[in-house]
């Protein structure tokens, strides 16, 4: 049996994607390996889910957005998650980069 554990979303302005994350409750240190870019990372339950810079050589490349789901306790929250009106996917959101992040809201 497969497990993910890594995703890595790149992002094209780093401190907007983090505050938004943060702001679902997500706790990240800031990393660097080497001479690479710094950027952040949290655990997600074995998952490691990291922010990167997009890198200027990447502008004009095109980076479809991913979909993905987070399972977070709604109370750690920060804003209201906008009611999408499909029962199927209730609470769907999108981060400043477009992609769909998908949410499972624990108590």
């Amino acid at each position: 049996m497969a497990q993910l554990n890594l995703l890595v979303v790149y992002c094209s302005d780093l401190k907007t994607s983090l505050e938004y994350y943060r702001s679902l409750g997500l706790h990240f240190v800031e990393e660097q390996h080497g001479k690479g870019p710094i950027h952040w990372s949290t655990d997600l339950d074995g998952c490691i889910f990291e922010l990167y810079p997009k890198r200027k050589a990447d502008a004009e490349k095109f980076f479809p957005p991913l979909r993905f789901g987070l399972a977070l306790k709604e109370k750690n929250i920060k804003f209201e998650i906008p009611k999408s009106g499909d029962a199927d996917a209730p609470n769907i959101v999108r981060d400043p980069d477009g992609n769909y992040i998908h949410l499972t809201l624990t108590p």
